[in-house]
């Protein structure tokens, strides 16, 4: 039986690769995120101040983790995050939620539209940043899981059509043979 080795253990996610995108429609708010994200090593971060632009976007250059502001003219944060986990190619991006709406209702709402976490204006910047790396973390496990089990699922398929082949084989050795009697039942 050929056994594929198991994968390594990926690094943890790497802030200069990581792609995230900042959506608000204040842009100190998008300067001052960037900056905090910056000062943590990230430095593929693209602020939009239109959230429709950002939408856009997603079609050219895919996220690893979204920011966004609820409360936005065109399409609200609610909105963007529905959209989000519609989309095919973008089901497993995360999205935090970023306002200066406290109440818990408006938490409850973003998070039943598939929002990962709510960080509440004025942001900190250490939680900012652990915020967005335990949630990057969390999708690369959610991720190596889910490439695991395909994996495993398509050796389990090319074993099954390697005994399948092999019982073909032997079978038209078996009756290819002259003077082969046919099984009888």
């Amino acid at each position: 039986m050929n056994q594929n080795p198991p994968l390594p253990p990926q690094a943890p996610h790497d802030p200069h690769t990581s792609v995230i995108f900042i959506i608000d429609d204040e842009e100190i708010v998008i300067e001052m995120l960037t900056a905090f994200l910056q000062e943590a090593g990230f430095s593929r971060i693209h602020g939009f101040e239109d959230s429709v632009e950002a939408i856009d976007t997603f079609e050219q250059l895919r996220p690893d983790l979204i920011l966004t502001d609820i409360h936005m003219p065109e399409a609200s944060g609610n909105f963007l995050t529905k959209l989000v986990r519609s989309h095919k190619g973008m089901k497993t991006v995360p999205v935090v939620a970023v306002t200066a709406d406290a109440r818990p209702e408006v938490a409850r709402k973003i998070m039943g539209y598939g929002a990962d976490a709510v960080l509440v204006k004025p942001v900190d910047n250490d939680q900012l940043v652990q915020c967005v790396c335990e949630t990057l973390e969390k999708y690369q496990r959610i991720n190596q899981e889910q490439q695991q089990q395909i994996d495993c699922e398509i050796q389990q398929k090319a074993q099954a059509s390697a005994r399948i082949i092999g019982q073909e084989t032997e079978l038209r050795e078996l009756f290819g043979r002259p003077g082969a009697a046919a099984p009888t039942n």
